[in-house]
């Protein structure tokens, strides 16, 4: 067996300086790739696992979201819900079935919508859809209810482009007049904004 230098590897048959922990600069650097590739592959194996758990328990935590939203006077969103004096009334029996009954463990993004948005959360008034559709009907609801704080609502867009059709205003003379931009008015007449009217 051959006698090691101080101050150089640990590696046998390696007489290079040492660089770092006893291990020269070419040894050291090819453990620590080692190390990291490890740590990647277990990092991985822990997100798969966190994400079959979301999975399973995801329609409990959109029962405690709903819970929240209704009761918990801090949360972002509590004066859509409680503040309007919408109850959560469903449990975690019936949400489970309403989770296997719209197929929710296949959706993309699934969330729990009210299909009548002045009532409370219910069995028969709930359903499951996805999060881009759940949001695109929130953003009419409130533009009919005029819960949205905008300038415009469903009969000013329609006199905006009723005015636009007479050919006497400019895109200005009306953004002038309704108070809002030019751009916006612009939106509105190209259809851009507003299509639904």
């Amino acid at each position: 067996m051959i006698k090691k230098l101080k101050n150089r590897c640990k590696i046998e048959k390696c007489f290079k300086k040492e660089y770092f922990q006893n291990l020269c600069y070419e040894h050291y650097f090819e453990d620590k790739r080692n190390i990291r590739n490890k740590s990647k592959h277990k990092i991985r194996r822990s997100h798969m696992k966190k994400k079959k758990k979301y999975k399973q328990l995801s329609w409990l935590r959109m029962l405690s979201r709903a819970k929240h939203r209704c009761s918990k006077y801090n949360t972002t969103n509590y004066h859509r819900y409680g503040g309007r004096g919408i109850k959560c009334f469903i449990n975690s029996d019936e949400i489970k079935k309403l989770w296997f009954k719209y197929n929710a463990f296949k959706m993309k993004e699934p969330s729990l919508d009210r299909i009548n948005n002045n009532k409370n959360y219910t069995l028969e008034n709930c359903r499951i859809i996805e999060r881009k559709e759940n949001c695109r009907l929130g953003t009419i609801f409130a533009r009919d209810n005029n819960l949205i704080n905008t300038k415009l609502n469903k009969l000013k867009v329609i006199s905006i482009r009723l005015l636009y059709k007479t050919k006497k205003y400019t895109f200005l003379q009306i953004a002038n007049g309704f108070n809002v931009s030019y751009d916006t008015i612009r939106n509105v007449i190209l259809r851009k904004s507003w299509k639904d009217f």
